[in-house]
């Protein structure tokens, strides 16, 4: 047996504590938000506290799996030990349970055999990780701990609301918001024969006189629809199986989770050795990031576009075009900004991915064109591209002046940026030309794409440089969103955060002060800093220029990672002359233990 079968099978039999910890750590929000939303098909109101013992069991049973039910090859031990804790816990703290006395535990038995499986998988060297870095392994700890407490208690505000669910404000237009009753909504609207969904007049946030009238039990209409009405497609299908907004509300965080988790996941995956370990290992920082829950909050497709556009340039890369394409014509149905990366596909002449894409987009405008009728097409061209463009499809600030200054302050586009210099008194009437300088923006930085990529032309979009693509994509459709007139903070910074989690340690600054300015950057993303309310406090004088700032750091944190891409002389230099031996693993597969048999010291794998 040669050294890389003993790797793997020594791996297999034997998951130490660290990787168990791991792995359990790693699977514990996707059971949680499973968990609730298939309690809440069967049980649309949960009674009272039933939602939060729901989480609290599901993350208890798949611990005590962990420690007692074995190893991957025990698996069926391991779904036993689960579901017996599972049911046991639910009977005895909730004796009328119900369809949960089955759900809960299938749900947490599932997903306590795959974080047996995924503990098997890992690296063995991580074992060592907290003899050999004890301070960095109990950060990450804190941090991965954090992150599924967070989860959990987002997962059970959306199966039952009167938990309630802050991050750092009260204030009502931020902790009571919700994104996704507009895409319900205006999908129920076309349901009725209306060919403009977009119309103000149906949405109350955009105008206080509406009336809005919905059949969908337990939702509010609020804030207007904004996008395509190919995205219509899917909310006009989860309305034909389901008219209960807590299903709707449930499942739709369990989709968006897992869409944007498993995606990262699967990126990393990709990504393979050394980077693609420690990009994985930065996936707790993300999640407790403020702009990643409140896509989930809200219900954004903000940040689930984002990752299905630089899955589909990954997946072209290993030529599975037809289903690249369909990831990449998603994304940019449900946010337009994504369709940034066809510009470097077609500086690159990549005509077959262009194709694909097109088709996959020709085919989802057929179906709403034969589902909601050959009008709706050219309202949406002919009245609300313009609308939107000009700022005037959410201009949430001029219809209600008493969170004119919040919403200055919390739009982080090229718009919001002039509006904060009015604001600040440094600019009379820089804000009318917002819409004028998000067309310039986005006009640059397609030229910026289309020299790139000539520029970068001999440069193979595989190991060593996946990592540089990864982050120069993940920048580029971060600065493709600040054209948005309605860029809030809320959900743009979340690329800068997925790009900062690809980059792992490699494409960080080298010199101290370099490396200091980046970390007050993401603090300032991570945190939202400035961009909204601590608690009912909202100055105007002190949250504009600290999210102006904010602002500016969204930037130059998606300029650093673009950089590569628009072809500036350094970055493109270095992506040149970057090593081969990033790649350690001779398999796709980053996160197994075959790195060691490749010649990786415990100390070097582990070295982050």
């Amino acid at each position: 047996m040669n050294a890389y079968s003993t790797a793997v099978s020594g791996a297999r039999r034997r998951a130490g504590a660290a990787r168990r910890a791991l792995a359990t750590l790693a699977v514990s929000g996707f059971a949680v938000v499973w968990a609730q939303a298939l309690t809440t098909l069967v049980r649309p109101a949960p009674a009272p506290a039933f939602a939060g013992l729901i989480s609290v069991v599901t993350v208890v049973a798949i611990i005590l799996a962990a420690i007692f039910g074995g190893g991957p090859r025990r698996w069926g031990s391991v779904a036993l030990v689960t579901a017996f804790v599972a049911t046991a816990g639910t009977v005895w703290a909730h004796p009328m349970s119900g369809a949960s006395l089955w759900i809960l535990p299938l749900v947490a038995a599932v997903f306590a055999s795959a974080a047996a499986v995924m503990a098997a998988r890992l690296p063995r060297a991580l074992d060592r990780w907290p003899r050999f870095r004890p301070a960095r392994a109990a950060v990450w700890a804190g941090v991965a701990v954090l992150a599924v407490v967070q989860i959990a208690r987002l997962a059970t505000w959306a199966a039952d609301p009167s938990h309630g669910f802050e991050l750092l404000t009260d204030h009502p237009f931020w902790a009571g918001h919700e994104c996704l009753p507009a895409y319900v909504y205006a999908a129920e609207l076309t349901e009725r024969g209306a060919i403009n969904p977009w119309d103000s007049a149906h949405y109350p946030g955009l105008n206080p006189e509406a009336q809005a009238h919905t059949r969908i039990q337990g939702m509010t209409p609020e804030d207007p629809y904004l996008y395509s009405p190919q995205f219509l497609l899917l909310p006009r299908l989860a309305i034909a199986l389901t008219d209960s907004y807590p299903v709707l509300r449930t499942v739709g965080l369990a989709l968006n989770f897992s869409l944007i988790f498993g995606g990262m996941l699967w990126l990393t995956v990709s990504l393979g050795g050394r980077s693609g370990l420690r990009a994985a290992l930065w996936l707790p920082l993300m999640a407790v990031a403020f702009p990643t829950l409140y896509n989930l909050q809200f219900g954004q497709a903000h940040l689930a576009a984002v990752v299905l556009a630089v899955m589909a340039m990954v997946l072209f890369e290993r030529r599975r075009h037809w289903l690249g394409g369909g990831l990449l014509a998603s994304a940019i149905l449900i946010k337009i900004f994504p369709a940034i990366l066809l510009v470097s596909l077609a500086a690159h002449r990549r005509l077959r991915e262009l194709g694909t894409t097109l088709v996959w987009g020709l085919g989802a405008t057929a179906g709403a064109t034969l589902v909601f009728g050959p009008s709706i097409l050219g309202v949406f061209l002919t009245r609300h591209l313009p609308r939107l463009q000009a700022g005037e499809a959410s201009n949430f600030g001029e219809v209600w002046p008493e969170i004119h200054d919040l919403v200055v302050a919390a739009n982080q586009g090229v718009s919001g940026l002039l509006a904060k210099l009015t604001a600040m008194g440094l600019g009379n009437g820089l804000a009318e030309a917002g819409p004028v300088s998000s067309r310039v923006f986005i006009c640059l930085l397609t030229l910026g794409v289309v020299y790139g990529s000539w520029r970068l032309r001999s440069v193979p979009v595989r190991r060593p440089h996946l990592q540089t693509y990864l982050v120069g994509w993940l920048g580029i459709v971060g600065l493709a969103s600040l054209a948005s007139p309605s860029a809030f903070a809320d959900y743009v910074p979340s690329a800068a955060i997925c790009m900062v989690v690809m980059m792992g340690v490699r494409h960080l600054p080298r010199h101290r002060m370099g490396r200091l300015a980046f970390g007050v950057a993401l603090c300032f993303q991570m945190t939202l800093l400035g961009s909204t309310p601590i608690g009912q406090f909202a100055d105007s004088s002190i949250m504009i220029p600290l999210s102006l700032a904010g602002q500016l750091s969204l930037f130059g944190l998606l300029l650093w990672g673009a950089a590569p891409l628009l072809g500036m002389r350094r970055a493109a230099t270095y992506l040149r002359s970057a090593p081969a031996s990033d790649s350690a693993a001779a398999s796709p597969l980053a996160l197994t233990a075959p790195d060691l048999a490749a010649g990786e010291s415990h100390r070097a794998l582990i070295s982050f």
